[in-house]
C-alpha cells in the first residue's frame, strides 16, 4: 500500500507539470523527420530525437525547468542495511568512486541526510557504517574511493540541528576515505542504500538517554590529524571496537573501547598493554554522552 501510494504520487507530479505547447510540436516535428529518413531507425532514431529537443529545451526554458526541478528522483532501493552491534555494510567491490555531495533535511523531530556517490556502474561503492555513542558518532568508511568533493559541504551539514561535527578521518590507504557525523544527541537511525544513482540515506530520530550517565574510555594520547595517528590506527588493527575521535583541541585520538564502570575500564587497560606493550601511552578517561574527548598530551 505505501509503495502504491509512492507511485500514485510520483505519477501526480508528472502529471501536474505544464507541457509548454512549443516543446510538443517541436517533438512532434522531429518524429516525423526521422520518418522520413530510409537510413535512419525510426523507434530509437525518433526517440534519441525527441529526447536532444527535450533536454534542449530544459536548458533554454526557466519555467519550464523549475517544473521539471520538483519531481523526485528515487533511485533504485538495494537495501536496508542490517546492523550488528552498531556495524552495518554495502555497496559493491570497484574503486575511483568519488563521495560527490552530502545533503540533508529536517522535518518536525526527524532529520535525512543523503550521501551521493559517482562510480562508473551508478551503484554504491562497497562502504562500512559503524554508530556508537559517547559521543554519539557515525563513522564511515567508503572502499574504492579516491576523491571527496562532498568535503566542501560539511561546513552546511554542521548547520543541521542533530549535527555537532563532520571530518574526515585519516587511512593510510589511498583508496579509503574516512569520515565521521558526530551528533548533538544519540540518535535511532535507518539506512538505506540506493543505485542509480548510488547513494546512502540516512533517516534520523532523536532519542532521550540519561544525561548523569557515565563511560570509561581506555584511549591514546591527542595527535595531529596525519601519519601519526594513522599509524598508531594500524598499531591495533585487532581490537574491533576501536574509533579515531577528534577531541575539544582538533588534534585525534584513537579510542580502543570504553565501559561501563571505572574496573572494567581499568581491567581493560591492563589486558591492552600486556597485549600491545608500551609503545603507545593509553589511559583511561570518563566521560559523558555529548561532551567531546579531553586533549592527553604525548
Amino acid at each position: 500500500m505505501i509503495m502504491n501510494k509512492k507511485i500514485d504520487e510520483l505519477k501526480k507530479s508528472y502529471d501536474d507539470i505544464e507541457i509548454p505547447e512549443e516543446l510538443d510540436n517541436k517533438i512532434n516535428a522531429a518524429i516525423k523527420r526521422a520518418k522520413t529518413r530510409k537510413k535512419f531507425n525510426v523507434t530509437g532514431g525518433a526517440v534519441a530525437a525527441a529526447i536532444l529537443i527535450f533536454t534542449i529545451f530544459i536548458n533554454t526554458n526557466a519555467a519550464f525547468a523549475k517544473s521539471m526541478s520538483s519531481v523526485p528522483v528515487l533511485g533504485k532501493l538495494v537495501q536496508v542495511l542490517q546492523f550488528n552491534k552498531g556495524v552495518g555494510y554495502g555497496g559493491n567491490v570497484t574503486d575511483g568512486a568519488d563521495i560527490s555531495s552530502i545533503e540533508s533535511s529536517n522535518k518536525n523531530n526527524t532529520s535525512k541526510i543523503t550521501i551521493n556517490v559517482s562510480t562508473i556502474m551508478n551503484t554504491m561503492n562497497k562502504f562500512k557504517v559503524e554508530y556508537k555513542d559517547y559521543p554519539s558518532t557515525m563513522i564511515f568508511t567508503m572502499y574504492g574511493s579516491r576523491n571527496m568533493t562532498a568535503e566542501k559541504e560539511f561546513e552546511e551539514l554542521k548547520k543541521n540541528p542533530f549535527v555537532k561535527d563532520v571530518y574526515k578521518i585519516v587511512t593510510l590507504d589511498d583508496s579509503t576515505i574516512r569520515f565521521a557525523v558526530v551528533f548533538n544527541f544519540p540518535v535511532q537511525y535507518e539506512i538505506k542504500e540506493y543505485k542509480d544513482p548510488g547513494k546512502i540515506e540516512i533517516s534520523l530520530k532523536k532519542l532521550k538517554y540519561d544525561k548523569s550517565k557515565s563511560i570509561y574510555s581506555v584511549r591514546t594520547p591527542s595527535y595531529e590529524m596525519g601519519e601519526g595517528i594513522g599509524m598508531v590506527d594500524e598499531m591495533f588493527l585487532d581490537v574491533e571496537d576501536r574509533r579515531i575521535l577528534k577531541d575539544e583541541s582538533g588534534k585525534f585520538a584513537l579510542e580502543l573501547k570504553y565501559y561501563d564502570s571505572k574496573e572494567e575500564a581499568e581491567k581493560a587497560l591492563s589486558d591492552f598493554k600486556n597485549k600491545f606493550g608500551d609503545i603507545v601511552k593509553l589511559s583511561i578517561e570518563e566521560r559523558k554522552e555529548g561532551k567531546m574527548l579531553k586533549t592527553i598530551q604525548e
